[in-house]
């Protein structure tokens, strides 16, 4: 795939029935792309998007149904150009409260889900020298809040699959990169909500909840754009538009909001001064001259 606008791009959008994969999937359609739409029931995909294929998809299937799954879209337009791992859960509660079949399912949801569709792909990426593998990441994956544990550390564990995963590709052309958006209003919020597990509230009544987030988010002016965000993802994964022309191969995270962007600048603060705290012991573990020339000798 060439960084030029080109009507001939083919994407796969996982969970493209709502919020921003539904978004992304339209506005890729709206540029004349063709569109490859996932969903766990068909029947939600929404007709704005009807341009699209719908494929159905349950990342929580076994990594043989999910491999089956990108055999099955890859036969429809005989290729696959971009891949955007959207879909995911949110799962909020703290870590006493949350269940283990919870917590399980959610990271087979938010990563060993969309890693068994991404290394099913793999190979016809590093095959065809070209392509673009991009994952909808959060502002929770640069930082995690009580209350949001269990999600922020999917979130990290995914970007950080697909950090190593970039540097595996890049010698074959294909591109790998993370978005991280701040808090944006989808249905995200309300599917979340309707697992929270309110009991935690009594126990550990100084953590916010759902609701406090969102008005915390609105009063401050931290809510993003949908319409805005999509246009920015799209233009940083086609390379094209102010956010194609500004991205750096060295760059591959797209921080996306006031929010996000006030949390990556206070994580890059806090690590520095995290690291300068103990630098002093940090360095003082290391073997001395001796010991190495020691070691030296002996695998010689």
């Amino acid at each position: 795939m060439t960084t030029t606008a080109s009507s001939s791009r083919v994407w796969l959008i996982t969970g493209a029935n709502s919020g921003i994969g539904l978004a992304l999937a339209k506005y890729a359609l709206d540029q004349g792309d063709k569109v490859i739409a996932t969903a766990r029931d068909l029947k939600k995909i929404p007709a704005s998007i009807s341009a699209a294929k719908p494929i159905r998809l349950d990342l929580n299937a076994s990594d043989e149904e999910i491999r089956q799954v990108a055999a099955d879209a890859l036969k429809i337009y005989g290729r696959i150009d971009i891949l955007i791992n959207n879909a995911g859960a949110g799962l909020p509660g703290t870590i006493e409260h949350i269940s283990d079949a919870a917590l399980k399912e959610n990271f087979q949801t938010n990563v060993f889900g969309p890693l068994s569709l991404t290394r099913a792909l793999v190979p016809t990426f590093r095959e065809q020298k070209s392509g673009t593998i991009a994952s909808i990441s959060s502002q929770g994956g640069l930082l995690s809040w009580p209350g949001f544990s269990s999600y922020c550390s999917t979130k990290v564990s995914l970007e950080f699959f697909m950090e190593g995963l970039g540097q595996e590709l890049a010698p074959f052309g294909v591109k790998v990169l993370i978005i991280e958006p701040g808090l944006i209003l989808t249905d995200w919020w309300t599917k979340a909500a309707a697992v929270q597990n309110k009991a935690a509230n009594e126990v550990y009544p100084h953590i916010p909840g759902l609701e406090a987030t969102l008005e915390w988010g609105i009063g401050t002016g931290c809510v993003s754009d949908i319409t805005k965000a999509v246009q920015k993802m799209y233009e940083f994964v086609t390379g094209t538009g102010e956010a194609g022309a500004a991205r750096k191969d060295e760059f591959i995270r797209l921080p996306l909001g006031k929010d996000c962007a006030s949390i990556f600048k206070g994580r890059i603060e806090h690590l520095q001064k995290n690291l300068n705290e103990y630098l002093p012991i940090t360095n003082s573990i290391n073997l001395t001259e001796e010991q190495l020339a020691e070691l030296k000798k002996a695998r010689a």
